[in-house]
């Protein structure tokens, strides 16, 4: 086994759980001082280690390394494991490399024992490194939005959090989760009325920054649709409205219980049925499991301001906002309406914005301030975070990718690497915010199956790309201008 995997290993040993970063927070400290360089910790646990140039490369901009300390705890129903007491047991088969019924934490250990090895390795050639380990990155991002820029050397930085070999990433999205509330009253159901669920389902969902420009259908939207509908051509009541639990996951499921007149009762059977034909038109070439159900249920009481409700839904942009016009077949603008929940007294409905150009995204989340303030109910905004913005004139990506495709023999004919935008959050963005004029880069080797018990990682990989990064190192010599 090579050294540099040896330090998987090693860092593999350590309980990291996201909001559990000490015991390896303060094995980077030790690793540090026992190789006499010098470190810093910052309140929330990010470590920054410094090596001094080697190999002549003394009056060349410092090069910032960076990934995340902390990793996904995930495991099999039938594996027993403590995750706070135990390091991760590892195993090798052929390849690949995962663990004994856990996730393997790749993501980001990989980082980590990247830097270690080469902030270890004296016969490197490379400029002066700064080695930035963020924490609680699965869980929001803090330890990015906590890094102290004083702290933090150089214009230049590779991100190690990738998990694609052959792949640069070049711009990720940046966003916000915005929730429009309002108040809502009730009366009780005329003796005349009986009570339905109506259920919107059968659909693929997915990440709303993976699985946005598929476009399917988001069940809270299909159901504003209906209800639209019934409350024009029905004397209808609405007790609640529940769609999704997380606000950026594209909505599979969504149920109303409604209130009509007993006599409709098969006017609304054969109604229900011929908007359930045309949704299902709508998306049966890219989401063809849509299913509309309706069945009797218990119901005392209406919401007196349904149509208020229904307004928020339907008035609300969703999907794709704009695409990319600088790169191809990027969604630059998304907004999914991820969340709809009824309680006693109010109806929340929960966003996650995402945007590659921040002046983008703002101008979403004031568009949903404006819908609040139109229907006179109330909006906020909050977890937000920045975007990283694509740089057209990136010298650590043009050096990047003359070096790939020199040691991985591309022919001038051939293609690679492939340059890619996410999007989805990266802690980049928090770096661009820290660091004025950053020049970025991302990349990583091969993982699979990431956040699950069945994550693996390709031990060639993960050594080609070790080799591809010490390389690029030593080939970026940008001069200190005095």
């Amino acid at each position: 086994m090579s050294q540099v995997l040896e330090y998987f290993k090693l860092v593999s040993s350590i309980p990291r759980g996201s909001g559990h970063e000490k015991l390896i927070s303060n094995a980077m400290i030790k690793f540090a001082r026992n190789h006499k360089l010098e470190v810093r910790r910052d309140k929330a646990n990010n470590v920054y280690i410094y090596k001094p140039a080697m190999g002549g490369m003394w009056d060349s901009e410092p090069i910032i390394l960076q990934g995340h300390l902390d990793m996904v705890w995930e495991k099999d129903k039938d594996t027993e494991f403590d995750f706070l007491t135990n390091g991760i047991n590892l195993e090798v088969e052929g390849d690949f490399i995962s663990a004994k019924g856990t996730t393997l934490g790749a993501d980001n250990g990989v980082a980590i024992a990247y830097m270690m090895a080469i902030l270890a390795d004296k016969t490197l050639l490379h400029p002066r490194l700064c080695c930035v380990m963020t924490t609680e990155e699965e869980t929001g991002m803090g330890g990015a939005a906590s890094l102290v820029p004083e702290y933090i050397e150089g214009k230049i930085l590779i991100n190690l959090d990738t998990d694609n070999e052959g792949e640069f990433l070049v711009s990720c999205a940046g966003g916000a989760r915005c929730e429009i509330t309002a108040d809502i009253s009730y009366v009780n159901v005329d003796a005349d009325e009986i009570g339905f669920n109506i259920r919107v389902g059968g659909l693929l969902g997915g990440h709303s920054g993976a699985e946005i420009h598929k476009e399917r259908g988001n069940a809270n939207i299909i159901m504003a649709q209906i209800l639209d509908v019934l409350i024009d051509e029905f004397d209808i009541g609405i007790a609640t409205i529940d769609g999704g639990t997380k606000d950026n996951v594209i909505t599979r499921e969504c149920d109303a219980i409604i209130s009509i007149k007993e006599a409709d009762r098969e006017r609304l059977f054969k109604r229900i049925t011929e908007l359930e034909s045309n949704i299902y038109s709508t998306f049966k070439s890219h989401d063809g499991g849509v299913l509309i159900s309706i069945l009797p249920c218990e119901i005392t009481k209406k919401i007196v301001n349904k149509r208020q409700i229904v307004d928020i839904l339907l008035l609300s942009p969703n999907g794709i906002i704009e695409m990319s016009q600088e790169i191809s077949g990027l969604v630059q603008t998304s907004l999914n309406m991820g969340v709809v929940d009824t309680t006693d007294d109010k109806v929340s409905v929960i966003f996650a914005v995402r945007s590659s150009k921040e002046s983008s995204k703002q101008l979403i989340i004031k568009k949903l301030s404006n819908i609040a303030r139109v229907l006179n109910i109330n909006f906020k905004c909050y977890s937000e975070y920045p975007a990283w913005e694509y740089n057209e004139k990136s010298k650590i990506r043009d050096r990047a990718v003359q070096l790939y495709r020199e040691m991985y023999k591309i022919e001038p004919d051939e293609e690679g690497p492939e340059i890619k935008a996410i999007h989805a959050g990266l802690e980049c963005g928090f770096l661009t915010e820290k660091i004025p004029d950053v020049d970025i880069i991302a990349f990583g080797p091969n993982v699979y199956d990431i956040h699950t018990p069945k994550e693996r990682m390709s031990i060639s990989s993960f050594e080609r790309v070790y080799e591809f990064l010490v390389k690029l190192l030593a080939k970026t010599e940008v001069k200190i201008e005095n």
